[in-house]
């Protein structure tokens, strides 16, 4: 999910710059989806997890055991394509 650079009207109207925001003039910071560099194997689940806010620990139990319970098919490309799909961060 990326930032639209839409704050909100209330935030617009308090604001001096009564023209088009940008995206970094936001007052809130933008959520972006990306995969984390800190990861343990290729940072998808830490990348969701920075997304999300909560910690990486669950999502990784969750990966592990829908892997296991798949026999790797299903969950296990749905992981390879997220990791090819997300960008890395900067």
């Amino acid at each position: 999910m990326s930032c639209s650079g839409d704050c909100g009207y209330k935030e617009y109207m308090r604001s001096e710059y009564k023209g088009y925001r940008r995206e970094w003039e936001c007052e809130r910071p933008c959520r972006v989806l990306r995969r984390s560099r800190r990861g343990i194997v290729l940072g998808v689940c830490q990348g969701f997890a920075e997304w999300l806010g909560i910690p990486a620990w669950p999502l990784r139990v969750a990966m592990i055991i829908a892997l296991i319970a798949t026999g790797f098919y299903p969950a296990g490309v749905a992981y390879l394509l997220a990791a090819i799909i997300m960008k890395p961060e900067d």
